[in-house]
């Protein structure tokens, strides 16, 4: 019979083989069967141990919220333990639990507290990781996410140069989640995004991975105009393979952000005019925002709203109608309310 450490590395082994449920049907048995025989005895393993395990699991793909659950509960027993983790191993526990969202917020507070007395042993790469999976899980460490914040403002060139592009990309979006109104901190990233793009980092990417740009800094509605503009530029020449998800995302950023490139806009709205009749409700209300915030006129979108939203369409100068504001009715006191008791 294997160990609870050997039925560990075997998860660890499959994780990094980059082996997935979905793909392999062998492997999805290999793991729930080894889970099957860790699960009465999760409170005998390390934290280190069990931190392997779920991250082996994430990138499996294979949810276990039990499991995950008794992990989070062994974590929460022992925290010299899990003060004792390395930065990677913090990093890929937070990035395990956030994979498939699950509300173990205790736990996300014990790493935050744990990162913060390491911070400074954190590698950008790891510290994208740890940010972005707190901002998935819909978690604002505040004093984590300050100074984390102070470290990348106060950063040298040098630190940031075998730091990969999504690693910047992914500290950017996690800070717009957390609403982190930073101008320094965003100036300092679109900064680094922007050095990125000039030595050609950018050339390989999709069409969804530029939207991203877009979507980081639209959360936080901070608009460096030279970094979009260079992305912009880019966005034509991936125009082929643009589907209705990507069009929406941009227009609907771009509202928020007020950043408008006349070229691009033209040819999402021709690329646009196609797929309207499979766009949802939702994708329609906030194409209409969006192209409403930028003053732009589609009257393909007004066409399609008539039929499938005509309650919304309230005249002729605005695309979405807002229902207008109740007047307002001051409360009396009770002294006077007494004499129609």
């Amino acid at each position: 019979a294997f160990s609870p450490s050997q039925l560990t590395g075997v998860l660890r082994a499959a994780a990094r083989c980059g082996l997935r449920k979905s793909n392999d049907r062998q492997i999805g048995l290999v793991c729930q069967k080894s889970l099957s025989v860790l699960m009465p005895g999760v409170k005998h393993l390390s934290v280190a141990e069990a931190g392997d395990c779920v991250h082996a699991l994430a990138k499996v793909r294979l949810q276990d919220e039990r499991f995950f659950f008794a992990v989070a509960d062994r974590v929460r027993e022992d925290e010299p333990g899990l003060h004792a983790l390395e930065p990677v191993e913090l990093a890929r526990m937070a990035y395990s639990f956030a994979k498939f969202k699950l509300p173990s917020y205790v736990l996300y507070d014990l790493l935050s507290v744990a990162a913060r007395k390491k911070l400074v042993h954190f590698s950008y790469s790891e510290l994208s990781l740890l940010m972005a999976s707190l901002g998935r899980a819909s978690v604002n460490p505040v004093v984590l996410a300050s100074r984390a914040a102070a470290r990348i403002r106060n950063s040298t060139d040098e630190e940031w140069a075998e730091v990969h592009v999504w690693d910047i990309m992914n500290l950017a979006t996690a800070f717009g989640s957390m609403q982190k109104r930073d101008e320094p901190l965003f100036d300092r990233l679109a900064y680094l995004l922007e050095l990125r793009l000039d030595r050609g980092d950018f050339t390989d990417l999709e069409l969804h991975q530029l939207m991203s740009v877009f979507h980081a800094f639209s959360r936080i509605r901070i608009t460096p105009t030279t970094l979009l503009q260079k992305v912009s530029d880019l966005i034509p020449a991936k125009m082929d393979g643009a589907n209705l998800e990507e069009i929406v995302k941009y227009i609907h950023c771009c509202g928020r952000l007020g950043f408008h490139d006349s070229k691009v806009t033209t040819m999402m709205c021709e690329k646009l005019e196609g797929l309207l009749p499979s766009a949802g409700v939702y994708e329609i209300l906030m194409l209409a925002r969006g192209l409403e915030r930028l003053d732009i006129e589609f009257t393909p979108l007004h066409t399609h709203m008539e039929k499938v939203l005509p309650h919304e369409m309230r005249g002729a100068d605005r695309a979405v109608w807002h229902a207008p504001k109740r007047p307002r009715r001051d409360r009396r006191s009770a002294r006077k309310r007494k004499w129609e008791w």
